[in-house]
This record gives structure tokens, C-alpha cells and sequence, in this order.
């Protein structure tokens, strides 16, 4: 990449428009960057780099501090850098964001940043995004990989020769882009500590299964126990240890079990013997309450029976009930027949209604259908002859049509005829106009040429001489010479009266021709006129007598005919003069037309609407004929319905009155209800009846139980002996008491049983679980040792910094062949391969080796000087490396700031040759710096000044 041209405007120290033009420093070679401190010398780069990527190079430069602070409002903040990247141009323009006056109105508004980028081929790409991303393409580095590369500043360089190992990481981490090995590192060390922890957390379930193992404390392997507890045995011996409890535990709780039944055989055969001797005591207690119950039964069954007799004396009322509820039942179809008979006599009442209502309908429908037929064939009548008139208007209207047409056609050939006319008149008046000034012109003309041939008598009278001939008759004597008129025209005026003359006559020949012509156009026109005339006045006469043929009216028709006659037809003046009396007759025949094709058009109209409507009433007489026979035939059907229903209602009313005169009740429902009351009655009766049977029986069942009750417990008296009672109960409560016992041992037994079998399981599991975790720590932690540098008894080398190791010794490599050089080859610098310790990291330590005395010793024992050297040859080299590194891009420029101030004369003089080598003959290198003897050294030359106002001016001398 070669910078062609910078322009900076309102950026940093530069107030206004500053522009480089940088291909003046030519293809390669060492320029100077030189001026006062604060000028803004390595702003030039800053401005550089900004316009690349967007960031000035410096660290505390953010792109929003970038507006210059001494630029006038208006003028706007950008950096517009042109370089070639091989053979390719490209132009790249900037802003920052920053505050600028508003346009309109007051107060100020934010420029937002923006990009643009103009590639070699015109293409443009905008937006900040895009165009960074352009860049970086057509670069191959970032921001951060061009400052390294292009700006080599002494004291940046200095802090790398000096740094240790844990310094150097950092620098080369951003450069080389090694972070992904520290994060594989930590990610390592991270899986290594959730890894332990996990052991310790499974170690923990496994002490914690083991500390809830139960045991039998007279059990033989309680003292084991305690050691499992203690940690003191290994975890397979603790689950073949808690294997055996189980088994102990198991062959325990069965001998308990065995126990528990023979006692439980024990206590059922003690309550057996109980149970007997307290019956018979229950038995002499039931015996005597029996006696009386059955006492008391007597006395309730004597009063049932009583009770039953009383219902049963009832029975012939049930029946009689019954009866009467039976033959209600029977008559109960009688009455529905009655009141389907009502509910049909209600129907044909509704019906014969309906059917009157009906019929009076259709009787008033059919007498206003008769009304309406007779109307419709009385307008019928009136429209017998409608539209045979129809025709002779239409041919009327036509023939009016036509003559109106012909009347309006000749009334604009008249018009024209007149306008024609006018124009002859014109014309006529032309000419004689034109006649008149032609006489007097051409009387001018004669006159002054009378007088001009008398003005030629009197020259030649001037030129006679006595004794000599005269030109015209000869004589030599000259008594009475002619005297010249002192009003004679000049020749040049005759001939101009001559020609006014002719232009005269040609005027007035034209005028005639003209006005000949348009008497011929105004003769043609009248005879055409004439004949149009006649035209009309014989359609008229056509129009006449077809009136009278076909009107009987030849009366007033001839009349009119012999008027047209009698007047003639009009000559050719009589035509051109307005408000001639054949004229109005014309007039008044148009007016008459119109006013007849008005009549006409009203009687064809009125014609049409007649033959329309008797159209019409020919359709709507058939139908109003069939619609009144329809009424006509629907009334006898209505008729003959309704007189059928009236004499189906008759019988239907006799039925009635006969059904109802056997029936005891009006309606079914008074029967319903009469028959309900009886079996309300009836059933009543029925369940008193059945509660006394009842209640008689179940006292006489009650007695009969305590008869055999009694009977029981006599015998039972009489078969059982009495037993120790006393005894008994002593022996029923030690069986107790044993029972509780074993069934609490029991329950001991199941619940540590199920309990250990419980802890075994997990046991087991977390064992194995533990076990797994433990042999992938170990693995794991191996790994995060060896990648962290932790291995015990090893360097304290990581594997990023194993990896930068293979950057920084080809960057060593690259920087001796130049501190070599300028040492004169005193010094070479070389990688520390031990560490200090093995303690502390290490892998990136930096010696120097002082061949004029073969000892090699740290960096930081070199003066300030041989400090500057190394630090240069290192950034130099490290530039190569990155360009390396990054695809073998190629810069054809950088920058070098500071440092020479510290070098003696030979010392700079190497430096110089050096970077001049390094600069070759396409490679640019500007050095940046206010060292006088630089400018004595190096010809080209960027001059920094920076002006009282505080604005900074750069000059080129090349």
C-alpha cells in the first residue's frame, strides 16, 4: 500500500484544508517528518490511519476527539487519502461524528460519521460497515496489525524489549491472534476444577451413604461399622461389610416373624376361652331381658289383631270403590268421544267461518273482475281504429322533413348568394374607384408630357445661332425662337408620372377582371338559386295536392298553390334584397313547417300510445276473462264446501246431544277426577288394611324370635361349665405385651433392612460414578497442568506462550539481521531458553549476546542507545513477521517516530543506513522526529509549523 495523496480538513491541529501530495517524495528512499513538538507531526499518520479504517492510531485518540478545536464552524471535519495497492488506485473519504452549526435555524446539529470508498473501476461503496470491511479485504490487516506494521514508535518497541514473559503474552496475544490457546487453557483448568469438584462432591454422597448405614449394636460387626464410618475402610470392603449386615439382618427379622405367629396362635386360643365364659354370663343377662321383651310383645299383638279385624270388617266398601271406579273407567271412552265430537263442531264452526268470510271474498273479487272486464272492453271500443292514421303522418312528418330541410338548405345558399353578392358590389366599387384614379392619372401624365415636349422646343430655341440652320426646319433665320416654361417637368418626373400612370391602368384591369368575374359567380348563383326555387314551389304544390287527395280539403289547398303561382319567380335583384314578399312566404312557410312537424310529432305520438294500449287491452281482456271465470268457479266450490260442512255439523250435533244425555258429567276430566277420588279412597282403605296385616305379622314374628331366643340361651345355661375368668385375663395380657414387643423388633428389622438395601444401591452407583469422575480428572488435570505450565518440577511454560515462543524467534530472527548491522556486530539478540525459576511463567525472556566478550545477558543491561537499536531492530522485525503472518501483504510505506535523540553520530549514522536499506528503492520510510541532524541527512522533507492562532501548516521540500 503507497499513500498517492492526503488532504486533512478541520483534523486535529490542521484548521483548514491541508493537502500532501505524497507521490512527490517519490518510489523510495527515507523522507522527514520534522517540526515543533505539538505541531502535529504524527498526526499525518494518525489522519493515515483514520482515513483507512476509521481509528487514529494512538490509543487516547477516540474518533469523536478528532474535530479540530481552532477550525472555523463551517468548515467540515474529513480525511480523503488516494493510494495504489499493485497496480490498482483507490480513494477513500472520512468524517467523525461531530457537532456542526444546524442549517436552518439556530443552535448546532451532529454530523454523524460516514465512509466512502472509490474503487479502481468508478465503483462506489458507502456506510462505515461496508466500506471498513472493503478495506480490511484489500489490505489484509486490521487496524491494529497496520499500526505495528507502518508506525514504528520508540517508545511502544522499548516496553516490548524490556517486557517479561507475562507482558510479551499480552502484546503478541493481540498481534498474532493467540487468544484462542489461552482460552483453551482456561477452559482446561476450568474443566479441571468443576472436575474436582465433582469428585469432592461424590466423595462426599459416598461418605455421607456410609455414615447412614444401621447395625445391631450387639451385632458382631458394629466395630467394623465404626470404621467404615471413620473412612478407615476401603469402599469395596464397606459394601461387602454392608452385604453381611443385610444378610444378619434378613435371618433376624424371619426368626421374629416365626415368633410373632406362635404367639399370635397363643393370644387367639386365651381370647377363645374368654369369649366363652363372658358369653355365659351375657347369657343370663339376655335370658332375663328376653322374658320381658316377650311379656310386652304379647300386650302389641294383642292389640294388632284387634286392629287387622277392624280393617277386614272394610272390605265390601273397597269393593263397592272398585265398582264404581270400574265403570267410570269404562264410560271414560265415552266422554273422549264427546269431546272429539266438540272439538270437530268447534273445527266446522271455525271452518263455515272461514268459508263465509271466503266466500263473500270471492263474491266481491268476482263482481269487481266484472266491473273491471266491462271498463277494459269499453276502452276497448275507443281504440278500435287507433294507428291507421299512423302511416299517412309518418309520410307527412317525412314530406315536412324534407321541405323543412330544403327550405333551411336554400335559406344558406341564399345567404351566400347575398354574400357573394356584397363582394360584387365591393368589387364594383373597386373598380370604378380604380377607373377614376386611372383618368386622373393618366390626364397628369398627358399634361406633363405636353408640357415636357414643349420644354424640348425652347432647348433647341437656346442652341439656334443667326446664319446657322436650325436642327428641325433649317432655316438660317430665327425671328420668334420658343421661350422654355419655367414649369416643365423634368424627364425622370415624366417617366415616374408615366409609370404611376401604368400601375393605374394595371389596377383598374385587374379591379374589372374581378368584378367580371364575380357578376359571372352572381349570375351562375341566381340562375342556381332560381331553379331551387322553383323546386320548392313544385313540392309544395306535390305536398298540396296529396293533402287534398288524401284530407278532401283542394279548397284551401289550390289557393295556396295559385299564390306561389301567381307571383313568379324572383329575378337576380330581386334576390340579393332582403324582406322580398316571396321571401317572408318562404319564411312563413318554414315557420308553418315547424309548427306542423310539432302537430305531427304530438299525433304520432298520441297514434302510438292507441295502438299501445289497445295492444295492451287485447292481452288484458282474455285475462281478466279467465281471472272472473276462475272466482266464478272457485265460489260454487266454496259454496258446495261450505253447505257440506253445514250438514256434516248438523249431524254432528245430533251425536252430541245424544252422548251426552247418557253420561252422569259434562266432561271427561269432572269423570277423571270422580274416578281419582274413588281410588284415593279405594287405595287408602286398602293400605290401612295392609299396615295391620303388617304390623300383625311383625309382632307375631318378634314373638316368635324371642321364643327361640329364649329357648337358645336355656340351653346354653344348661350345656356350658364356668371358667377362671381371672386367670384367663393374666395370660391374655402377657401374650400381649410379648406380641408388641416382637412386632416392634420387627419393625426395627424392615425399616433398617430397607434402609441399608436403600444405601447399597446408591452406594454402588456413586462408587462407580466416583470412580469415573476421578479417572477423567486425573486425566483432565494432567492436560490443564501441561497446557497451563503447572507441571511440578517443569518450566512454567503455557501453550500460548509456547506458541508465541515460534513467532518471537522468527521475529528475533528477522531483527538481528538488522541489530547486528547497526552494533557492528557487537550484539545479537536470543530467546532465554531457562527460566529464572520454576515458579513463575516464562518462555518469552529476551537476552542479548555481546560477541566482543562471548557473554550473553538480559536486555536491560543495554545503555539507552544500544536500548534504541535493539528496540528498532525488534519493531522492524516484528513488522516483517506481521507482514508475514498476514498473507504476505506488502506496505510500501511506514512510519518510524522518535528515538534518534539518544544516538550518538556513528550510532545514528547506522540507524539511518540501516533503515535506508530497509527502505530500498520502492519502499518509503518517513521518520518522524525534531533531531537537527536529520534534517542535515535527509534531503525530503514534510515541514510541521504551528501558527499563534494554534493552527498547524505543513510545507514539502523534495
Amino acid at each position: 500500500m503507497r499513500p498517492l495523496k492526503l488532504v486533512i480538513s478541520a483534523f486535529g491541529p490542521y484548521a483548514e484544508r491541508t493537502e500532501l501530495d505524497m507521490e512527490r517524495l517519490g518510489q523510495g528512499g527515507l523522507y522527514l517528518i520534522t517540526g515543533d513538538t505539538g505541531a502535529g507531526k504524527t498526526t499525518i499518520f494518525d489522519a493515515l490511519t483514520f482515513a483507512l479504517y476509521g481509528e487514529a492510531s494512538g490509543v487516547n485518540r477516540e474518533p469523536g476527539m478528532l474535530r479540530s478545536k481552532y477550525a472555523d464552524a463551517d468548515t467540515p471535519t474529513f480525511v480523503e487519502l488516494t493510494f495504489s495497492y499493485g497496480e490498482k488506485v483507490y480513494t477513500v473519504r472520512r468524517n467523525p461524528e461531530y457537532e456542526r452549526p444546524a442549517k436552518r435555524g439556530g443552535g448546532v446539529t451532529s454530523q454523524k460519521a460516514d465512509a466512502e470508498l472509490t474503487m479502481p473501476d468508478g465503483r462506489v461503496i458507502v456506510k462505515v460497515k461496508e466500506v471498513n470491511a472493503a478495506i480490511r479485504e484489500i489490505l489484509g490487516v486490521d487496524r491494529n496489525q497496520f499500526s505495528q506494521i507502518a508506525m514504528i514508535a520508540q517508545g511502544d518497541f522499548l516496553k516490548l524489549l524490556l517486557a517479561d514473559t507475562k507482558e510479551r503474552q499480552s502484546i503478541f496475544r493481540e498481534l498474532f491472534q493467540t487468544g484462542r490457546y489461552q482460552v483453551l487453557q482456561e477452559r482446561l483448568k476450568d474443566e479441571s476444577g468443576k472436575l474436582r469438584d465433582a469428585c469432592a462432591a461424590e466423595k462426599a454422597s459416598v461418605d455421607q451413604y456410609i455414615r447412614g448405614i444401621a447395625c445391631d449394636p450387639e451385632s458382631g460387626f458394629s466395630a467394623e461399622l465404626e470404621k467404615a464410618k471413620e473412612g478407615r475402610l476401603p469402599a469395596e470392603e464397606v459394601r461387602e461389610l454392608l452385604e453381611h449386615i443385610l444378610e444378619q439382618d434378613k435371618k433376624a427379622g424371619k426368626d421374629t416373624q416365626e415368633k410373632l405367629q406362635q404367639t399370635d396362635e397363643e393370644l387367639v386360643k386365651v381370647s377363645e376361652e374368654l369369649g366363652r365364659a363372658g358369653e355365659l354370663e351375657r347369657a343370663e343377662k339376655e335370658l332375663k331381658r328376653a322374658e320381658e321383651k316377650r311379656a310386652a310383645c304379647e300386650e302389641r299383638l294383642a292389640e294388632a289383631e284387634t286392629k287387622r279385624k277392624e280393617q277386614q270388617e272394610r272390605k265390601p266398601e273397597q269393593e263397592r270403590l272398585q265398582a264404581e271406579s270400574t265403570k267410570l273407567q269404562a264410560e271414560l271412552p265415552s266422554y273422549q268421544k264427546l269431546e272429539e265430537l266438540q272439538a270437530e263442531l268447534r273445527r266446522l264452526d271455525r271452518e263455515l267461518r272461514e268459508a263465509a268470510g271466503r266466500q263473500k271474498e270471492i263474491s266481491d273479487q268476482q263482481e269487481q273482475q266484472t266491473r273491471r272486464l266491462s271498463e277494459l272492453k269499453e276502452e276497448q271500443k275507443k281504440y278500435t281504429g287507433a294507428g291507421e292514421q299512423r302511416e299517412r303522418l309518418v309520410r307527412e312528418q317525412e314530406q315536412a322533413e324534407r321541405e323543412r330541410a330544403e327550405l333551411n338548405a336554400f335559406g344558406l345558399e341564399l345567404a351566400a348568394y347575398r354574400k357573394l353578392g356584397a363582394e360584387l358590389q365591393r368589387a364594383q366599387e373597386l373598380y370604378r374607384k380604380a377607373a377614376a384614379d386611372m383618368e386622373e392619372k393618366e390626364a397628369a401624365y398627358r399634361e406633363m408630357n405636353r408640357a415636357f415636349l414643349d420644354e424640348q422646343a425652347g432647348i433647341l430655341a437656346d442652341m439656334l445661332e443667326e446664319q446657322k440652320p436650325c436642327p428641325v426646319c433649317g432655316s438660317l433665320s430665327h425671328p420668334s425662337p420658343a421661350k422654355k416654361s419655367e414649369k416643365a417637368p423634368a424627364e425622370a418626373e415624366l417617366k415616374e408620372a408615366e409609370q404611376e400612370f401604368r400601375k393605374a391602368q394595371t389596377r383598374t384591369e385587374k379591379a374589372s377582371a374581378e368584378a367580371g368575374s364575380k357578376r359571372g359567380e352572381v349570375q351562375a348563383k341566381a340562375g342556381y338559386l332560381r331553379e331551387r326555387l322553383a323546386g320548392i314551389l313544385k313540392m309544395q304544390e306535390r305536398e298540396e295536392e296529396q293533402r287534398e287527395r288524401e284530407q278532401k280539403t283542394a279548397g284551401k289547398a289550390s289557393d295556396q298553390a295559385a299564390s306561389g303561382e301567381k307571383g313568379g319567380l324572383p329575378g337576380a335583384g330581386e334576390l340579393l334584397r332582403p324582406g322580398a314578399p316571396w321571401e317572408q312566404e318562404l319564411g312563413s312557410r318554414f315557420s308553418m313547417l315547424e309548427r306542423r312537424l310539432s302537430e305531427l310529432r304530438r299525433q304520432i305520438k298520441n297514434e302510438e300510445a292507441a295502438l299501445q294500449r289497445r295492444n295492451e287491452l287485447e292481452k288484458l281482456i282474455p285475462q281478466a276473462e279467465e281471472k272472473e271465470n276462475r272466482l266464478r268457479e272457485e265460489l260454487a266450490r266454496v259454496r258446495e264446501s261450505t253447505a257440506a260442512a253445514a250438514s256434516r255439523r248438523e249431524g254432528l250435533e245430533a251425536q252430541s246431544r245424544e252422548l251426552r244425555s247418557r253420561l252422569r258429567f259434562e266432561s271427561r276430566q269432572q269423570a277423571e277426577q270422580e274416578k281419582e277420588r274413588l281410588e284415593k279412597q279405594r287405595r287408602a282403605m286398602e293400605k290401612e288394611l295392609e299396615e295391620a296385616e303388617h304390623d300383625f305379622r311383625v309382632k307375631e314374628q318378634e314373638r316368635e324370635g324371642l321364643d327361640g331366643q329364649i329357648r337358645q340361651l336355656k340351653t346354653l345355661l344348661r350345656d356350658v361349665a364356668p371358667a377362671d375368668t381371672k386367670t384367663l385375663t393374666e395370660r391374655q395380657q402377657e401374650l400381649r405385651s410379648r406380641k408388641a414387643s416382637q412386632t416392634e423388633k420387627q419393625k426395627e428389622l424392615h425399616a433398617r433392612i430397607t434402609a441399608n438395601e436403600e444405601t447399597l444401591q446408591n452406594l454402588v452407583s456413586h462408587t462407580r460414578k466416583l470412580s469415573e469422575l476421578e479417572q477423567r480428572w486425573s486425566w483432565v488435570r494432567a492436560l490443564s497442568n501441561t497446557a497451563n505450565g503447572n507441571l511440578a518440577g517443569k518450566e512454567k511454560l503455557m501453550l500460548e506462550t509456547y506458541i508465541q515462543t515460534t513467532y518471537f524467534d522468527r521475529i528475533i530472527r528477522r531483527a538481528n539481521l538488522r541489530f547486528l548491522a547497526m552494533s557492528g556486530g557487537q550484539y545479537e539478540l536470543k530467546r532465554s531458553r531457562e527460566a529464572g525459576n520454576n515458579r513463575s511463567q516464562s518462555g518469552l525472556e529476551l537476552n542479548v549476546i555481546d560477541h566482543y566478550n562471548g557473554t550473553e545477558r538480559s536486555v536491560r543491561t543495554l545503555s539507552g542507545g544500544e536500548s534504541f537499536k535493539a528496540s528498532l531492530s525488534l519493531a522492524l522485525g516484528l513488522a516483517d513477521e506481521i507482514q508475514s503472518s498476514a498473507g504476505g501483504i506488502r506496505l510500501d510505506t511506514m512510519f518510524v517516530d522518535e528515538g534518534f535523540g539518544s544516538l550518538d553520530e556513528e550510532s545514528l549514522r547506522q540507524a539511518i543506513q540501516t533503515l535506508a536499506g530497509l527502505a530500498g528503492g520502492n519502499r518509503l520510510v518517513g521518520i518522524i522526529s525534531h533531531v537537527g541532524e536529520l534534517k542535515e541527512r535527509i534531503d525530503r522533507q514534510i515541514l510541521v509549523t504551528k501558527d499563534r492562532t494554534g493552527g498547524s501548516h505543513v510545507r514539502m521540500e523534495c
